[in-house]
């Protein structure tokens, strides 16, 4: 079954089948009768509230990152968000999965919050201290550190090697296009790269 989870800041308004997608214009009725519709099971987070999200029976596991997904981008205090969650982070820190569960929803705030990053490191503190250092990870630190020196010195060189090292870790060997796409990329999309290599 096709399911579509839409997270996006405003409701979903587009087709629920691939069929409206296909323009069938001019066509004899019965070739148009064989398009398959296609028809997929939309979840619009974007048209809930997080009560009616909290609401759901569903385990921690699948609504603490709904929550994320639905709430966490746009939202300018991050830091009060995560608070609010406390309770809800130590459920999930108490299941078989939670610790990587709760490592990915670290990743995914530290890439969407505009919040400051100390802040965020504070808020995970008072959630537990131990997601506080997973907010400060050494990826996060070598990210930074390296493209301040590269962008500081007029060069990328410093945030191309940083960035390699680490999509390495994160992906396996890297292949030579991989590496030569890295290596050809602006200022800015290596800024893009470091903010979304964790997640």
């Amino acid at each position: 079954m096709p399911i579509v989870l839409h997270h996006g800041s405003q409701p979903w308004r587009g087709p629920r089948d691939l069929r409206s997608l296909i323009s069938l214009d001019g066509l004899p009725g019965q070739v148009a009768a064989m398009q398959p519709e296609f028809w997929f099971q939309l979840d619009d987070l974007s048209a809930l509230d997080g009560e009616a999200l909290q609401a759901r029976q569903m385990s921690i596991e699948a609504l603490l990152p709904l929550l994320h997904l639905q709430c966490m981008r746009g939202v300018p205090d991050t830091a009060a968000l995560l608070v609010s969650w406390r309770s809800l982070y130590r459920r999930l820190l108490a299941t078989p999965k939670g610790r990587s569960i709760a490592h990915l929803l670290v990743s995914y705030t530290a890439a969407v919050s505009n919040d400051e990053p100390e802040r965020l490191r504070l808020a995970f503190q008072q959630i537990e201290p131990a997601m506080e250092s997973d907010y400060m990870t050494t990826a996060e630190q070598l990210i930074q550190r390296g493209l301040k020196q590269g962008l500081e010195k007029g060069v990328t060189q410093g945030a191309v090697q940083v960035l390699l090292a680490l999509l390495e870790q994160r992906f396996g060997l890297l292949s030579e296009t991989t590496v030569q796409r890295v290596r050809g990329s602006s200022v800015e999309q290596l800024e893009q790269i470091a903010r979304t290599i964790l997640t």
